[in-house]
């Protein structure tokens, strides 16, 4: 660094710096004051490298700054450049953030800074270290494990690595049987291949696949007499028995070979399933056909009488969701012109309502009103309360003492003759008043009051 002498002349030395950028960067403080002009300290030896962070640095020519030498994988890649290439470059990485190696049967993971592996997880044998996975496999079984491999039993090897055969294998797989860990076996046939029986009578069954018991083989047969484990086959009748049609409406009579029927007999009241033969009927009896009552005229056949009851006897006959009730008329008798119960006899009477009903022909006719002021009573009577009064077209009347109808009745009334009842017009309830006495109810009657006073 060099200024300018007092008398302009020339130039004289002030310092010598470590480098022309050193100089360059002092001189720029010499325009505060000429004596402030000196060397800018250097920032770094030549030689000298550095990290910042994964950056690898090196003292620039000038020694005034760093220049990046290279961008390194990790931070600790960058100092182990500095420490074993003497900082010219970066160490490569030793592994792959989150890759896995297996030191026998040790897990090891990569270091988040990529400089190698640390161990993570002993694992229960080397052939459990899962570097591809990362991690430790479970064993697939344990020391003296059983297990069934379709009809084989199997046995865990000593190293929990899988299994091996054990013994001979059972008859089926179906007959290895594993569902107590502690005792695999195998259980013993229960039937033989192609083994035919007849279950529970009629339905035919063979040995199942894995001898473990017997399945169906098709519909159950008709009967339990036509199962046939021998011809593996449901029979088709027992030869020369005569039997009812499915349906039980005819009987047919089996053929010698027992594989078809001979011709249909129709029976009019169906098959008697046991016998084979066509049903009978009771001279007289009933039956219902829906909702329509039906009767045997001839032993062995219903006639429909196209209605839904009749009459026998005292009694009524009828159907009820195809179910044949018996009513006992009792006394009144049942009418077999309507062929119902009568309901009544004579000139019975009833109450309907406010009127009655009188019996005409065994039934109650149509409903008749009792008339004015009066009600049905028991036994189908019309009456009345005797002594309660009423307004007949403004005239006063009560009921009679029999309670049969309504007479002319007195102004005053009541127990003690002191109510005075008044009339005040065609079609009005009667209006009653207290009076002090029977003298003073007869004195307001008297005088046509509407008041007692």
């Amino acid at each position: 660094m060099q200024r300018c002498n007092a008398d302009q002349t020339a130039w004289e030395a002030i310092e010598t710096c470590a480098t022309p950028d050193l100089c360059l960067a002092g001189l720029a403080d010499c325009g505060r004051s000429p004596n402030a002009c000196s060397c800018q300290p250097a920032t770094c030896e030549l030689t000298d490298t550095r990290c910042t962070g994964a950056t690898l640095e090196r003292c620039n020519v000038g020694r005034t700054g760093w220049d990046p030498v290279e961008s390194c994988a990790t931070a600790a890649l960058c100092e182990a450049g500095r420490a074993t290439l003497g900082g010219s470059a970066c160490v490569p990485p030793t592994c792959e953030v989150g890759s896995h190696t297996c030191n026998g049967k040790v897990l090891q993971g990569c270091r988040i800074d990529r400089t190698g592996f640390d161990d993570q997880e002993e694992c229960i044998g080397a052939p459990f270290c899962n570097l591809t996975e990362g991690r430790c496999d479970d064993a697939p079984c344990e020391i003296g494990e059983h297990r069934c491999s379709g009809a084989q039993i199997e046995v865990c090897l000593d190293d929990r690595t899988g299994f091996v055969a054990e013994g001979p294998a059972c008859a089926t797989p179906a007959l290895c049987t594993a569902s107590d860990p502690t005792d695999v076996h195998c259980d013993p046939p229960q039937c033989a291949v192609n083994q035919f029986s007849c279950f529970q009578g009629s339905q035919l069954q063979a040995c199942n696949e894995g001898r473990t018991g017997f399945v169906n083989v098709g519909p159950a047969c008709l009967r339990p007499d036509l199962c046939s484990a021998d011809r593996r086959r449901c029979d088709t009748c027992v030869p020369g028995r005569q039997e009812c049609t499915i349906d039980l409406s005819s009987t047919r009579v089996c053929s010698l070979s027992g594989n078809f029927f001979g011709p249909e007999t129709f029976c009019p009241l169906g098959c008697e399933g046991p016998l084979g033969q066509c049903r009978t009927c009771q001279f007289g009896a009933y039956r219902c056909n829906g909702s329509l009552i039906e009767r045997c005229n001839d032993g062995r056949s219903f006639t429909p009488l196209n209605r839904g009851s009749d009459c026998s006897g005292a009694a009524q006959l009828s159907c009820n969701n195809g179910q044949l009730i018996t009513n006992n008329c009792g006394v009144n008798g049942c009418n077999v012109a309507r062929a119902a119960c009568n309901e009544c006899s004579g000139t019975q009477r009833r109450c309907s309502g406010a009127g009655f009903q009188q019996c005409n022909l065994g039934s109650f006719g149509a409903v008749q009103g009792c008339g004015a002021g009066l009600s049905c009573r028991g036994a189908g009577n019309c009456g009345c309360d005797p002594g309660t009064p009423r307004c007949d077209a403004g005239t006063l009347t009560e009921c009679n003492g029999p309670g049969t109808g309504f007479v002319r009745a007195d102004a005053c009334g009541g127990d003690d003759g002191d109510i005075l009842r008044i009339c005040d017009g065609p079609g009005a309830e009667p209006t009653q008043l207290q009076c002090s006495s029977d003298n003073d109810c007869e004195d307001a009657a008297e005088d046509g009051d509407d008041t007692c006073d």
